[in-house]
């Protein structure tokens, strides 16, 4: 194993992730699982994507402080389906997801 501190599509860490048998996905975004997804198609390897929410959900009954979790976990073994083919990733959802990061950015600022 071997620590690379770099964004996805970084020469460096395009370089530490040629080499790996397998990636194991567990970012934030979808353009890094985009970029994840890329790298596995070009050089054959395998990749995991592994992801979380974990949300808290107002409870106007009891007032009883509540979560929602919920995860999925998608496999891509090259020459298969992979996060586009299974409609996880589209070209909607990436739009939606840059305008609402957009407006998050605006509002903490």
């Amino acid at each position: 194993m071997r620590r690379v501190r770099a964004a996805v599509a970084d020469a460096e860490a395009v370089e530490a992730l040629r080499d790996c048998d397998v990636i194991v996905g567990c970012v934030d975004t979808l353009f890094a699982r985009s970029d994840f997804q890329e790298l596995a198609s070009r050089y054959l390897i395998p990749y995991v994507d592994i992801g979380a929410s974990i949300r808290p959900v107002p409870d106007g009954a009891s007032g009883d402080p509540r979560i929602v979790v919920a995860g999925n976990i998608f496999t891509f073994i090259p020459g298969s389906f992979c996060l586009w083919c299974c409609a996880f990733l589209t070209h909607e959802r990436s739009t939606c997801v840059a305008q609402f990061s957009l407006c998050q950015a605006k509002i903490n600022v």
